[in-house]
């Protein structure tokens, strides 16, 4: 079983993923990316652990604990719209989905062949309002079109378990 208390995710959305890729219940729930940067600056250890953003807050700037993580480790921005970056010289990471959840999982699922549409997400804006919602993890259709990218296994998911496993096992 993964240690998920090293995984910081910045919203629901962001944890109801996590969730589905390890089949556990994830919280809490970080509000955003300043909570994210402060849980992850208070956490006492130096185990190897990792925050998860979107890349839509570069329209504003990062905290400045987040401008910290300078050291790219992962870079597939443009091939799976994911990239890890490192504060030099700790355990500490981040993941940056690009462009927002939204997109990056739209991305995602025409990467392997699914179409939105199967799970009444006609437009962005539908699947947008959804996956805002706090009780993200109660959508039924939501669940499933997240479950069918998880179990496709396209390279965007393999690179994004493969981090948040190096921070939720034992190293």
């Amino acid at each position: 079983m993964i240690n998920i208390k090293r995984i910081f995710p910045e919203c629901c959305a962001d944890t109801f993923l996590v969730s589905l890729l390890f089949q556990q219940e994830m919280l809490p729930d970080y509000d955003g990316i300043g909570d994210v940067a402060n849980a992850m600056n208070a956490y006492p250890g130096e185990e190897f652990i990792i925050g998860l953003i979107d890349t839509d807050k570069f329209k504003r700037p990062d905290p400045k604990y987040l401008r910290e993580f300078t050291e790219v480790v992962d870079d597939k921005l443009d091939s799976e719209g994911v990239i890890v970056m490192k504060m030099p010289g700790t355990n500490r990471h981040i993941i940056r989905l690009h462009p927002a959840f939204e997109k990056w999982a739209l991305a995602t699922a025409q990467s392997c062949g699914i179409y939105p549409e199967k799970y009444r997400f006609e437009t962005f804006k539908k699947l947008a309002k959804e996956a805002k919602k706090l009780e993200v993890a109660k959508n039924k259709d939501i669940e499933a079109f997240l479950m069918d990218i998880i179990n496709r296994n396209p390279p965007a998911i393999q690179t994004l378990r493969f981090w948040l496993e190096k921070a939720g096992n034992d190293n």
